[in-house]
């Protein structure tokens, strides 16, 4: 197969502080994970064990980075909703996790980028990434079950 190129490269960064609502469902051959402004189509197994090998790697560090204080929310325009969608297929270049201590993140509670491709999605405390983590633990378990069974048994 030969190479893709383009004249652009788009990165959606969405940012969380506090717990929030997320939803998760399956959808056509897909998941769909709703997350506050962001709107994630997950549309095959590869892309989803990329997706949660990330949220396992973001586990081994989380409870080095954050302090147990909840950041303060943000502001936000009430004239101006940013949404964004983004679908993710295949296996992900690129995946990264990393982490700030409290003392050296802008929330002062700790911050963890989880990067998946072009997606990043940044927890500034705890409750944030707590659910993140339940959130992409449901998407992951939704398509061994439901979406995509039999195909994720073997991946550890």
């Amino acid at each position: 197969m030969g190479s893709t190129t383009a004249h652009h490269s788009t990165l959606v960064a969405n940012r969380l502080a506090g717990d929030h609502e997320t939803h998760v469902e399956a959808l056509l051959g897909s998941i769909r994970v709703m997350i506050p402004g962001l709107v994630i189509t997950v549309t095959d197994p590869q892309a989803i064990w990329c997706i949660w090998k990330a949220w396992m790697e973001a586990t081994r560090i989380a409870h080095n980075v954050f302090n147990g204080l909840t950041a303060p929310a943000y502001e936000v325009s009430p004239v101006t909703r940013l949404y964004a969608s983004v679908a993710i297929t295949g296996w992900q270049p690129g995946r990264q996790v990393q982490g700030k201590a409290h003392n050296h993140s802008p929330s002062g509670c700790g911050e963890l980028r989880v990067r998946v491709g072009g997606l990043t999605i940044i927890m500034d405390d705890r409750d944030a990434y707590d659910r993140q983590l339940v959130t992409w633990a449901s998407a992951y378990d939704l398509g061994q079950r439901e979406v995509w069974p039999g195909v994720l048994a073997d991946r550890k």
